[in-house]
């Protein structure tokens, strides 16, 4: 944070992502519970002046899923992987009406 605002004319930054990997879905709410809380902690002092903690985002990647997703091909409708780069964010996951929580599927290279 310290780097951070050295770099920025004393600013800390307003909006913090986290990319939290290796993950299991049982230790889903341990992390959002326990680290996120202890993260949130050790900013305090930093942002003992400021009215407001900057907003966190925590991204967790689960990587061995049991989920296949597949497209409609455009050589007569033939079932094909998705292409790299792919997102899935809606009506296969699940997501909170609040838009706290989200669960989304990104494809991230060419697969056979």
């Amino acid at each position: 944070m310290k780097d951070f605002a050295n770099h920025n004319q004393g600013e800390f930054p307003a909006k913090i992502v986290i990319y939290r990997d290796g993950v299991g879905e049982q230790m889903r709410d341990q992390i959002i519970e326990k680290e996120l809380s202890q993260f949130t902690a050790a900013m305090q002092p930093l942002f003992n002046k400021a009215a407001d903690l900057p907003l966190i985002t925590l991204i967790v990647v689960n990587k061995r899923i049991n989920q296949r997703m597949f497209i409609a091909g455009r050589n007569g409708g033939q079932v094909e992987n998705p292409p790299p780069g792919s997102i899935i964010d809606d009506s296969l996951v699940e997501n909170q009406t609040d838009n706290q929580c989200f669960d989304f599927f990104l494809v991230p290279q060419q697969t056979t």
